[in-house]
């Protein structure tokens, strides 16, 4: 029996990294909504709620991730990570076509708080102008 923990072991490892690496792909809206993301197209938006509670865990100082999802009239996808570890705000973007050609992609933005213009604009801000503000929404 213990000579077949360890092989055992090594395929659920091997299993475990092969199984749940993702590859960054396009996906469709309706995958999109379904997978939880916000997503703004055109006057068919879905899963706005999900904005408003990550803006309460932000103001509340409470870990929190979202991602939100932009299809433009060619139906390729701007899509917008965004970490919120209790204090600091960490964002990624990127641009993938429907051929899943990965394109303007941008890591480890760091900012300081989210901006709410009054025509319900929100961007993140970097106090420390390290980053230009990134527009990440447009409420209802």
């Amino acid at each position: 029996m213990r000579k077949l923990i360890i092989p055992l072991a090594a395929l659920l490892v091997l299993f475990l990294i092969t199984g749940c690496s993702a590859k960054e792909e396009y996906f469709p809206r309706e995958d999109a909504v379904s997978r939880g993301y916000i997503v703004l197209d055109g006057t068919n938006s879905a899963n706005h709620e999900r904005f408003e509670i990550f803006l309460q865990n932000v103001d509340a100082k409470r870990e929190d991730s979202v991602h939100i999802v932009i299809y433009d009239l060619t139906r390729s996808q701007y899509v917008i990570s965004i970490h919120y570890d209790g204090e600091l705000l960490h964002a990624s973007r990127y641009f993938m076509d429907r051929d899943s050609n990965k394109s303007q992609i941008s890591d480890e933005m760091i900012y300081t708080h989210i901006s709410r213009t009054e025509s319900k604009n929100y961007f993140l801000i970097d106090e420390k102008n390290i980053h230009e503000e990134l527009w990440i929404y447009q409420g209802n």
